[in-house]
């Protein structure tokens, strides 16, 4: 899957209507697939939504990773309704990388009976510590590319985004759009998140999201819109989330501003595993006076820690009925190969999705794939299929080195681990081989060691990085 941008809707229905067919026209060629599967791993993703974390906005270069998967091209079919069948639609070619295996330039072409037809290319561009700085989208007009809309970004010395500004073409030159704005607390959690649009001469005010945070935990997501007259930021809705000590998500209220107080409008309740699995997420809704029951979900686990069934059931007013389950399956790496939706018709589970993934070299992605079915008679209504062309490469830049000043023992280890530095050891995270932080904390000031567990986390190689003012030293440790 290619990742995109997409953006809020502005003040003008010329606006939305633009971005309404640019979803369009990505989505015709893009997939939904997992986050692992993105042709790049850029350092930046788009906020636009509230209370995300540090994991959730940036992340490692994947160039500290011993692999990488750089793609050559990628084939999808589509569904053919008149035939009932996949027919090959679509293709990202002319792919081109910087020496870091970066992505500067792709392709798409749209299949028109045995022929192919340029449709968007997209155009990358990086800073010295492999930021994307920028994003050109570009469109075919028949003998030519046009320019079509781009965005770009700007970081603090800690590689945070700190601006997104997006533009679109207007024939002659370039018309502003949004401009996003962020700040960052010392463990380079989101602090701030301010939108705006472009009024014809300059930025206005949209909306603003400000989080608070307890041992990195994001505790509240508070958002405001602007108010022009009063020139004042207007309360609208919040997130209000609760942990145990093991950072596992309690609850999650979600509450809206009634011009003088904050109503209750739902809730999220979780339990956990002994291995931080969630067990089970009860979805509630307050009535006025108390909370009534919406639905619930249970989920089960592998030995390996991986989700192999998710039971929904919703509330009738005196039991839980059946509602929907899905069922995954894994090959011997450990690896999604089948995931299974159904839906409850009220005397038996019909098919609903059935996505299914196939792996090559080094257990990178290689094809994937849904069918769609009509949920009452397991008939198959529409599908699409996708097939990565691509080959195994050694990261070629580590933005952060193992210096010789950090040690971590027992390595391999079965989770639990301690770090024994030459120097404070700072802000210590850990990362898994996605790039998702499993792991933050900040040690007590002139600190050398720290036992860390993960225990309950899937085997594999996790990135240590230690952070003590401009110092940064890194090692990976395998857990078994």
């Amino acid at each position: 899957m290619i990742h995109f941008k997409l953006f809020k809707k502005s003040h003008t229905m010329k606006k939305t209507l633009l971005f309404a067919l640019l979803a369009l026209s990505l989505n015709a060629f893009a997939q939904t697939n997992p986050a692992a599967l993105l042709l790049r791993e850029p350092r930046v993703n788009s906020l636009h939504k509230p209370g995300l974390q540090l994991n959730d906005f940036t992340h490692p270069s994947r160039e500290v990773l011993d692999l990488i998967q750089r793609f050559d091209s990628i084939y999808m079919w589509g569904w053919d309704t008149a035939g009932a069948k996949l027919t090959l639609a679509s293709k990202v070619t002319d792919i081109t990388y910087n020496a870091d295996n970066l992505p500067l330039s792709l392709t798409f072409y749209s299949r028109t009976g045995n022929s192919w037809t340029k449709y968007l290319q997209f155009v990358y561009t990086y800073d010295g510590n492999n930021n994307e700085t920028s994003l050109l989208f570009k469109s075919w007009n028949g003998s030519s590319w046009d320019n079509y809309l781009q965005t770009f970004y700007t970081y603090d010395g800690n590689n945070n985004v700190i601006t997104e500004l997006s533009q679109y073409w207007i024939g002659i030159s370039w018309l502003n759009i949004s401009n996003y704005i962020y700040t960052y607390d010392n463990n380079h959690n989101v602090l701030t998140e301010i939108s705006q649009s472009w009024d014809g001469a300059a930025w206005v005010n949209s909306s603003k999201t400000t989080n608070t945070y307890t041992n990195n935990n994001l505790t509240t997501a508070l958002t405001q819109y602007w108010d022009d007259v009063n020139a004042v930021w207007v309360n609208q809705s919040q997130i209000l989330n609760t942990f145990d000590g093991n950072h596992n998500e309690l609850t999650t209220t979600y509450q809206s501003w009634n011009g003088i107080s904050w109503d209750n409008t739902s809730l999220e309740t979780y339990t956990y595993d002994g291995n931080h699995n969630q067990l089970t997420s009860l979805s509630q809704t307050w009535d006025g006076t108390g909370w009534v029951n919406i639905s619930k979900t249970a989920n089960t686990y592998n030995g390996s820690n991986n989700l192999t069934n998710s039971l929904t059931q919703n509330w009738n007013g005196a039991s839980y009925d059946n509602a929907g389950r899905v069922t995954n399956t894994y090959n011997g790496s450990q690896l999604l190969i089948k995931s299974l939706s159904e839906i409850w018709d009220g005397t038996s589970w019909k098919y609903s999705t059935v996505a299914f993934y196939s792996y090559g070299e080094n257990n990178f992605i290689a094809g994937e794939g849904t069918r769609e079915y009509d949920g009452v008679t397991n008939t198959l209504t529409s599908g699409d299929s996708t097939h990565y062309y691509f080959k195994s490469v050694a990261g070629t830049k580590d933005l952060t080195s193992e210096d010789g000043t950090l040690t971590v023992y027992p390595n391999p280890s079965n989770g639990n681990f301690t770090l024994n530095s030459a120097i404070s050891l700072g802000n210590v995270e850990v990362y898994n081989f996605l790039g998702e932080r499993v792991y933050a904390a900040k040690a007590v000031s002139g600190q050398n060691t720290k036992e860390i567990n993960l225990t309950g986390y899937s085997k594999g190689v996790y990135l240590i990085i230690v952070t003590d003012g401009t110092l940064k030293s890194t090692r990976k440790v395998m857990i078994q």
